[in-house]
């Protein structure tokens, strides 16, 4: 199993450098609107900040999940502060690559916690078959 999980920012109208100063801290990986993203022809249709867990990709979720946290410790009511603006979105983004049945569980702090930042959460599941690597990022 392989698991990703990044913590993004979402606007059409606020750009990178002002999501990052608005939340103390910079991201991992920003774009702006009309950018190509990266490995794809996809133009981005709304300017970005992405914060990725810095856990191995064989920790479990719940792990990875617990790193973003620490990771934005002591800014959570900036991102709740922006969440509230109408055109921008605070999405927790969890990708799931497994060969067996994964365990799903969300217990009842992580959902206070996303909550509490305004964030809205993204799971994506992927069935590993074949000989090749679960996932090539």
């Amino acid at each position: 199993m392989e698991n990703y999980v990044r913590l993004m920012v979402l606007s059409e109208s606020a750009s990178p450098e002002q999501i990052s100063s608005q939340l103390g801290m910079l991201g991992d990986e920003t774009w702006r609107i009309g950018d190509k993203r990266k490995n794809t022809a996809i133009l981005e249709k709304e300017n970005g900040w992405m914060l990725h867990s810095k856990r191995e990709k064989s920790t479990e979720l719940e792990d990875h999940i617990d790193n973003i946290r620490e990771l934005i410790r002591g800014c959570e009511s900036n991102f709740k502060t922006l969440s509230d603006v109408t055109d921008c979105e605070v999405q927790l983004s969890c990708s799931v690559y497994y060969k067996d049945e994964p365990q799903l569980l969300f217990e009842k702090e992580i959902i206070i916690w996303l909550n509490s930042i305004g964030a809205s959460l993204d799971l994506d599941l992927y069935l590993y078959r074949g000989d090749r690597n679960l996932a090539t990022r």
